[in-house]
């Protein structure tokens, strides 16, 4: 995926890693001017100039990760599910429009969970299922190179369901979408803007800490790697 420039990093007997070279962070006036809404949240989440982040990955990319220093995730690892195409094309236009564009147009961005759950960030034992050999990475990473978005609201671009912050929209959005035609597209995908809205959404003001909060980044450092999560500190989802 990288061409390989780094060793492997030492990890201490607790998963966290030993002190590495310091790579300065992406500083915030390189993307300064842009006020895409899903640059907006960064900095709300942002301790100490960086974003904690939580991500699974198999152990083959933590182990190419530590061999080259960075990885990028080629375009076939997404779903590759027909009805979910339009919806990462879109996702990837909008980091574009953010001005995060991707490195390499054959690649797909990284998932990242920001905020799994109001008051657990970190991922759970549910979100390892389906993987062969997952590792969990704690990560500190730059506001200038993460959009956010909310997980739940995502299903809806997932599904070509529209999005809406009011009764009023959502009546508005209907209109035109019965109407049919052009006008009908254009509502739906305009609507899907507020997937990255985590003040307020389907008219529930509950605000960012109240959301299930995800990322995507185009590229993983080394660096940006605190520690290697034990699955025995993740708990199960709890039950509804």
């Amino acid at each position: 995926m990288c061409s390989r420039t780094s060793t492997i990093a030492p990890v201490t007997g607790d998963g966290t890693l030993k002190a590495q070279p310091e790579s300065p962070l992406l500083p915030d006036c390189l993307n300064a001017g842009h006020t895409h809404p899903g640059r907006r949240w960064a900095k709300h989440f942002a301790q100490a100039r960086s974003v904690p982040a939580w991500i699974v990955i198999e152990a083959a990319a933590w182990t190419e990760l530590q061999l080259a220093g960075q990885i990028t995730c080629p375009a076939s690892y997404a779903p590759q599910v027909e009805e979910f195409v339009e919806a990462y094309a879109w996702l990837k236009a909008e980091m574009a429009e953010a001005g995060i564009p991707a490195p390499d147009p054959g690649l797909t961005p990284w998932w990242v969970w920001v905020q799994r759950e109001p008051g657990h960030p970190q991922p759970f034992l549910d979100d390892l299922q389906g993987m062969g050999d997952p590792v969990v990475l704690e990560l500190r990473l730059p506001p200038g190179e993460l959009i956010l978005s909310c997980f739940d609201a995502w299903h809806a671009v997932l599904n070509r369901w529209p999005l809406y912050d009011s009764p009023e929209a959502e009546a508005a959005i209907e209109v035109k979408i019965r109407a049919g035609g052009p006008e009908a597209e254009s509502a739906l995908v305009a609507s899907w803007m507020q997937v990255f809205d985590l003040a307020q959404l389907y008219g529930d003001p509950l605000g960012p800490d109240k959301r299930c909060v995800q990322g995507c980044i185009w590229q993983i450092r080394l660096e940006y790697v605190t520690r290697v999560v034990s699955t025995a500190e993740l708990d199960s989802l709890p039950l509804s």
